[in-house]
């Protein structure tokens, strides 16, 4: 998708309209194995974001949840990450951070994913 294209999507009044970027995936081999991608609004998450997207994951029946937010993180809604940890796989990302993406770096091996048997195989050297 080009800029235009993304503007025209995303950001029909001149701001990004973030929750619209939030969107269900799954694993092509496990429909079962789902992700929520949840962009929050706020500037600074706190408890209250962090709510709306475990309420998101319970009402869906989704186990695994990245969140990407535009600033900073409170220390009180990184401890709900830590503390869902045996119910929720949740991840966390500043959206900076994921402005370069590292595997297209000219030292960075090309990626790739294992089959199990590969998978199996290198955990067990």
């Amino acid at each position: 998708m080009d800029l235009q294209s993304f503007k025209d999507t995303f950001a029909r009044n001149g701001m990004v309209d973030r929750t619209s970027l939030n969107f269900f995936t799954y694993d092509p081999n496990d429909h079962s194995n789902q992700i929520f991608i949840f962009y929050a609004d706020e500037k600074n998450v706190g408890i209250k974001t962090m709510k709306k997207l475990i309420s998101i994951l319970e009402e869906k029946k989704i186990g695994n949840g990245i969140l990407i937010y535009s600033h900073t993180m409170t220390p009180a809604s990184r401890k709900v990450i830590s503390q869902m940890a045996h119910l929720y796989r949740l991840q966390e990302f500043a959206e900076p951070d994921l402005l370069v993406n590292i595997t297209h770096h000219k030292l960075v091996p090309k990626h790739e994913i294992l089959s199990p048997d590969e998978k199996k195989m290198l955990l067990e050297r």
